[in-house]
């Protein structure tokens, strides 16, 4: 169940571009996030720098804007490692730095290694960011006590980055399960229930008589095209889909078949692929792109599953039904719109 939570992000040098203190009511953690060209007074100025803690170094993507560079690090004096890395031309990539610490000083070497494996393996797995790490951390073994303390942590840590604005960590958002009725509970899985949580996140399904399929749904902000969804193979993609028009979205069709999100199949035609788990996008359009590897309206080519209603229209009957006023002048009238 999502709870609402307090968060506090504190601009130590006044401007919001600058040095950002974030914390959450009743966290240990604490999460500094500034950039590179500020490590120098960083290091001068606040002593968190220089307790244990992960850090993550990021940048931009020349080839996907959507998909930034990150490295995870850990060390018992985090100062130290930034120093370094700073000197690294193998790290000229990284513009931003975002370091967690522990305010009561209770992270062991053990606990940071555990964070960074897991947060490693994470964002590995999400596919939305490039890691830049050469090796994929080591697996810990701590107490159980400790293994449920740092995955409590790691909550926190993916609660809060996306607010500064780093979305490499961000779960998800799963559509929520149609209920079945059960002997004593038949409510849950009658009809108007299911029909409501339906009409409220409806699943969209792209066909194309070529073989493509894939079914989608949207929440939280974002598209997301479900596993098991059949697209085009990266080499078969549209003449017409040029580099210089839509590289974004083929750089991401060629990570995607490298890194195993999309895989041929035994039994696909060779021109085809499967998407091995769910991908999330920051439109129905370069969802369409990404599954047909040509270019696509999604708005159009989305439909209702069930009813063959466009995702144009059925967005445009949500702006409709959530608008207070139909027109202007109503807002001079009503006392709340």
């Amino acid at each position: 169940m999502i709870q609402s939570r307090t968060l506090k992000l504190y601009l130590a040098d006044g401007h919001p571009a600058g040095l950002i203190v974030a914390e959450i009511l009743n966290w240990t953690g604490k999460v500094l996030s500034f950039p590179r060209g500020l490590l120098p007074q960083v290091l001068k100025s606040r002593q968190e720098i220089g307790k244990t803690g992960v850090y993550f170094l990021v940048g931009s993507n020349p080839d996907n804007p959507f998909q930034p560079i990150v490295y995870v690090g850990e060390s018992d004096v985090v100062a130290q490692r930034l120093i370094s890395h700073d000197k690294d031309d193998n790290k000229a990539f990284f513009d931003q730095v975002v370091l967690v610490v522990s305010k009561d000083d209770n992270l062991t070497k053990g606990h940071i290694r555990y964070l960074e494996a897991r947060l490693i393996d994470i964002i590995r797995k999400q596919d939305v960011a490039q890691l830049n790490n050469g090796n994929m951390g080591q697996p810990v073994n701590l107490p159980e006590s400790d293994v449920a303390d740092m995955e409590y942590f790691l909550h926190q840590i993916r609660t809060i980055l996306p607010v500064l604005g780093f979305t490499f960590l961000q779960e998800l958002p799963k559509r929520p399960a149609i209920p079945l009725s059960t002997p004593g509970n038949e409510e849950a899985g009658s009809s108007q229930t299911r029909l409501a949580i339906a009409e409220e996140v409806p699943i969209f399904e792209l066909t194309m008589n070529s073989g493509i399929y894939a079914e989608a749904y949207e929440l939280e902000g974002q598209f997301i095209v479900q596993a098991g969804a059949v697209c085009r193979h990266p080499s078969k993609m549209a003449n017409s889909f040029s580099v210089e028009r839509f590289g974004y979205v083929i750089s991401d069709i060629n990570q995607s078949l490298k890194n195993g999100t999309l895989v041929p199949e035994e039994g696909l035609p060779d021109d085809l692929v499967r998407l091995t788990r769910d991908k999330a996008f920051k439109s129905p359009s370069s969802a369409a792109m990404f599954v047909c590897g040509s270019s696509k309206n999604g708005r159009t080519y989305w439909k209702a599953k069930g009813t063959g209603q466009s995702y144009g229209d059925w967005r445009d009957a949500q702006l409709n039904e959530s608008a207070l006023c139909k027109n202007p002048s109503e807002l001079l009238a009503a006392t709340v719109c």
